[in-house]
């Protein structure tokens, strides 16, 4: 079974962070600063846990989106007449997909 892009970044929004995301920590830094002007540094730390997600998201986004040998593969056979899948294929890989994408929800 393959999980989509759309799956894991889905699963990924609703992953709670401890002390909120580093943007909304970064923001409320710079909002009570912004009266003074200081040559102090902003740090942000990130979590192990958050690191991990970054790391997983970004080899997600690294993964093409179409496989063009599996494209190409299956064109082949189509063309050729040797590409046969039973409707009680597709209808049971329908169903686990429907019951895969509310299971994140």
């Amino acid at each position: 079974m393959q999980i989509s892009t759309e799956e894991v970044n889905r699963l990924l929004a609703t992953t709670p962070i401890r002390g909120g995301s580093a943007k909304s920590r970064i923001a409320r830094s710079q909002n009570s600063d912004s009266s003074s002007i200081s040559s102090e540094a902003v740090s942000v730390e990130i979590s192990a846990k958050a690191q991990d997600i970054q790391k997983v998201k970004q080899a997600i986004e690294q993964v093409p989106d179409v496989r063009m040998d599996r494209v190409m593969q299956l064109k082949a056979l189509v063309e050729s007449g040797q590409y046969h899948v039973s409707g009680e294929d597709v209808a049971d890989l329908m169903i686990r997909r429907t019951l895969a994408d509310n299971t994140a929800l």
